[in-house]
Protein backbone atom coordinates (compact mmCIF):
# COMPACT_ATOMS: atom_id res chain seq x y z
CA UNK A 1 0.00 0.00 0.00
CA UNK A 2 1.00 2.96 -1.07
CA UNK A 3 1.19 6.24 1.25
CA UNK A 4 -0.61 9.71 1.00
CA UNK A 5 2.20 11.94 -0.45
CA UNK A 6 2.22 14.85 2.46
CA UNK A 7 3.94 17.32 0.70
CA UNK A 8 0.85 17.61 -2.18
CA UNK A 9 -0.67 21.21 -1.30
CA UNK A 10 -3.71 21.47 -0.29
CA UNK A 11 -6.64 22.35 -2.51
CA UNK A 12 -7.38 26.21 -2.58
CA UNK A 13 -10.17 27.32 -0.19
CA UNK A 14 -13.54 28.44 -0.90
CA UNK A 15 -14.20 32.47 -0.82
CA UNK A 16 -16.82 32.36 1.91
CA UNK A 17 -17.60 35.93 0.97
CA UNK A 18 -18.44 34.12 -2.61
CA UNK A 19 -20.74 32.00 -1.02
CA UNK A 20 -22.36 34.24 0.91
CA UNK A 21 -22.80 36.61 -2.37
CA UNK A 22 -24.33 33.55 -4.28
CA UNK A 23 -26.65 32.44 -1.39
CA UNK A 24 -27.85 36.18 -1.19
CA UNK A 25 -28.16 36.44 -4.49
CA UNK A 26 -30.77 33.26 -4.87
CA UNK A 27 -32.50 34.79 -1.94
CA UNK A 28 -32.49 38.18 -3.66
CA UNK A 29 -36.81 38.15 -3.38
CA UNK A 30 -36.86 39.08 0.18
CA UNK A 31 -35.04 42.72 -0.75
CA UNK A 32 -32.46 43.51 1.62
CA UNK A 33 -30.54 40.53 0.23
CA UNK A 34 -30.49 41.98 -3.27
CA UNK A 35 -27.71 45.18 -1.61
CA UNK A 36 -25.78 42.79 0.52
CA UNK A 37 -25.17 40.39 -2.31
CA UNK A 38 -23.51 42.65 -4.76
CA UNK A 39 -21.07 43.75 -1.88
CA UNK A 40 -20.43 40.44 -0.75
CA UNK A 41 -19.41 39.24 -4.37
CA UNK A 42 -17.12 42.38 -4.78
CA UNK A 43 -15.04 41.71 -2.02
CA UNK A 44 -14.58 38.00 -2.90
CA UNK A 45 -13.46 39.23 -6.24
CA UNK A 46 -11.45 41.31 -4.76
CA UNK A 47 -9.80 38.50 -2.27
CA UNK A 48 -10.00 35.78 -4.65
CA UNK A 49 -6.64 36.05 -6.11
CA UNK A 50 -5.16 37.80 -3.34
CA UNK A 51 -5.67 34.86 -1.12
CA UNK A 52 -5.48 32.37 -3.86
CA UNK A 53 -8.98 31.28 -3.22
CA UNK A 54 -11.29 29.16 -5.43
CA UNK A 55 -15.35 31.05 -5.63
CA UNK A 56 -14.91 33.49 -8.50
CA UNK A 57 -17.53 31.87 -10.78
CA UNK A 58 -20.08 32.26 -7.10
CA UNK A 59 -19.51 35.77 -6.58
CA UNK A 60 -20.32 36.24 -9.83
CA UNK A 61 -23.71 34.67 -10.35
CA UNK A 62 -24.27 36.84 -6.60
CA UNK A 63 -23.73 39.70 -8.43
CA UNK A 64 -26.03 39.01 -11.42
CA UNK A 65 -28.60 37.09 -9.50
CA UNK A 66 -28.87 40.78 -7.62
CA UNK A 67 -29.29 42.73 -10.51
CA UNK A 68 -31.76 40.22 -11.84
CA UNK A 69 -33.67 40.63 -8.80
CA UNK A 70 -33.60 44.51 -8.29
CA UNK A 71 -35.35 44.87 -11.84
CA UNK A 72 -38.18 42.16 -11.19
CA UNK A 73 -38.34 44.14 -7.52
CA UNK A 74 -38.61 47.15 -9.31
CA UNK A 75 -41.34 46.42 -11.96
CA UNK A 76 -43.11 44.75 -9.30
CA UNK A 77 -43.47 48.01 -7.14
CA UNK A 78 -44.24 49.95 -10.60
CA UNK A 79 -46.60 47.58 -11.42
CA UNK A 80 -48.44 47.89 -7.90
CA UNK A 81 -48.81 51.11 -8.42
CA UNK A 82 -50.11 51.29 -11.56
CA UNK A 83 -52.36 48.88 -10.12
CA UNK A 84 -53.28 50.83 -6.82
CA UNK A 85 -54.58 54.07 -9.51
CA UNK A 86 -56.60 51.64 -11.66
CA UNK A 87 -58.46 50.37 -8.27
CA UNK A 88 -58.56 53.62 -6.92
CA UNK A 89 -56.60 53.98 -3.92
CA UNK A 90 -54.74 56.52 -5.38
CA UNK A 91 -55.94 59.99 -3.99
CA UNK A 92 -58.74 61.24 -5.56
CA UNK A 93 -61.85 64.31 -4.90
CA UNK A 94 -63.72 61.25 -3.52
CA UNK A 95 -61.26 61.51 -0.28
CA UNK A 96 -63.01 65.26 0.17
CA UNK A 97 -65.06 65.96 3.09
CA UNK A 98 -67.87 69.04 3.02
CA UNK A 99 -66.16 71.79 4.29
CA UNK A 100 -62.47 70.89 2.42
CA UNK A 101 -60.71 73.03 -0.26
CA UNK A 102 -58.44 71.87 -3.05
CA UNK A 103 -56.05 72.22 -6.14
CA UNK A 104 -56.63 70.72 -9.10
CA UNK A 105 -53.32 68.89 -10.55
CA UNK A 106 -53.82 67.64 -13.90
CA UNK A 107 -56.03 64.75 -13.89
CA UNK A 108 -56.42 64.87 -10.07
CA UNK A 109 -56.70 66.99 -7.11
CA UNK A 110 -54.73 67.49 -3.71
CA UNK A 111 -56.52 68.87 -0.63
CA UNK A 112 -55.43 72.93 0.28
CA UNK A 113 -56.41 75.37 2.72
CA UNK A 114 -59.18 77.30 2.08
CA UNK A 115 -57.60 80.15 3.19
CA UNK A 116 -55.25 80.42 0.68
CA UNK A 117 -55.72 80.42 -3.31
CA UNK A 118 -57.54 77.36 -4.24
CA UNK A 119 -59.66 75.85 -7.09
CA UNK A 120 -62.82 74.79 -5.07
CA UNK A 121 -64.65 73.43 -2.11
CA UNK A 122 -66.60 70.29 -1.31
CA UNK A 123 -69.64 70.96 -0.08
CA UNK A 124 -71.27 67.72 0.04
CA UNK A 125 -70.55 63.80 0.20
CA UNK A 126 -72.94 60.86 -0.21
CA UNK A 127 -72.88 57.17 -0.74
CA UNK A 128 -74.42 55.78 -4.50
CA UNK A 129 -76.43 53.21 -4.16
CA UNK A 130 -76.61 51.28 -7.64
CA UNK A 131 -77.49 47.72 -7.93
CA UNK A 132 -74.95 45.23 -9.89
CA UNK A 133 -71.70 46.97 -11.49
CA UNK A 134 -72.56 50.14 -12.79
CA UNK A 135 -71.00 52.06 -15.98
CA UNK A 136 -68.43 54.66 -15.63
CA UNK A 137 -71.59 56.62 -17.07
CA UNK A 138 -74.20 55.36 -14.71
CA UNK A 139 -71.88 56.62 -11.83
CA UNK A 140 -71.24 59.63 -13.49
CA UNK A 141 -75.37 60.35 -13.71
CA UNK A 142 -76.18 59.28 -10.47
CA UNK A 143 -73.82 61.27 -8.80
CA UNK A 144 -74.59 64.63 -10.90
CA UNK A 145 -78.40 63.41 -9.78
CA UNK A 146 -77.19 63.79 -5.99
CA UNK A 147 -75.08 66.80 -6.51
CA UNK A 148 -78.02 68.84 -8.59
CA UNK A 149 -80.33 67.94 -5.32
CA UNK A 150 -77.47 68.93 -2.59
CA UNK A 151 -77.09 72.04 -4.62
CA UNK A 152 -80.20 73.42 -4.14
CA UNK A 153 -80.12 72.13 -0.67
CA UNK A 154 -76.81 73.67 -0.17
CA UNK A 155 -77.52 77.01 -2.44
CA UNK A 156 -81.23 77.09 -2.87
CA UNK A 157 -83.46 75.50 -5.65
CA UNK A 158 -82.22 76.30 -9.19
CA UNK A 159 -79.30 78.76 -7.65
CA UNK A 160 -75.79 79.05 -9.40
CA UNK A 161 -72.86 79.67 -7.67
CA UNK A 162 -71.21 83.20 -8.49
CA UNK A 163 -67.77 82.87 -10.40
CA UNK A 164 -68.26 79.36 -10.27
CA UNK A 165 -69.91 75.85 -11.25
CA UNK A 166 -70.78 72.78 -9.48
CA UNK A 167 -68.76 69.63 -9.98
CA UNK A 168 -68.51 66.01 -8.81
CA UNK A 169 -66.27 63.73 -7.98
CA UNK A 170 -67.65 59.97 -8.17
CA UNK A 171 -65.95 56.25 -8.58
CA UNK A 172 -65.06 54.68 -11.50
CA UNK A 173 -66.64 51.28 -12.05
CA UNK A 174 -63.30 49.87 -11.10
CA UNK A 175 -63.46 52.08 -7.70
CA UNK A 176 -66.83 50.70 -7.23
CA UNK A 177 -65.79 47.12 -7.72
CA UNK A 178 -63.17 48.26 -5.41
CA UNK A 179 -65.46 49.18 -2.65
CA UNK A 180 -65.56 53.09 -3.23
CA UNK A 181 -69.31 53.92 -3.92
CA UNK A 182 -68.61 58.00 -2.39
CA UNK A 183 -69.56 60.79 -4.24
CA UNK A 184 -68.47 64.78 -3.66
CA UNK A 185 -69.83 67.26 -4.67
CA UNK A 186 -68.02 70.64 -4.92
CA UNK A 187 -68.46 74.46 -6.18
CA UNK A 188 -65.24 74.96 -8.48
CA UNK A 189 -63.93 78.45 -9.55
CA UNK A 190 -64.16 79.71 -12.84
CA UNK A 191 -61.71 81.42 -14.56
CA UNK A 192 -59.28 81.96 -11.47
CA UNK A 193 -59.31 80.83 -8.08
CA UNK A 194 -60.77 81.10 -4.36
CA UNK A 195 -58.67 82.76 -1.62
CA UNK A 196 -61.42 81.97 1.10
CA UNK A 197 -64.01 79.64 2.19
CA UNK A 198 -66.82 80.15 -0.65
CA UNK A 199 -69.58 81.98 1.07
CA UNK A 200 -73.26 81.29 -0.33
Amino acid sequence: MSEVDSSRPAPPARNPFAIASLILGIAGFCGLSVLAAPVFGIVALVQIPKRNQTGRGMAIAGIVLSVVWAGVLTAATIAYVDQSTIMGTAPTGQALKAGECYLVQDTDIAKASCMKPHDGEAFAAFTLTLAGAPSDDELGQAAAAGCQVRSDQYLGAGVEPESGKVVTFHPSGADWAAGKHTAVCAIQARGGQYVTPYER
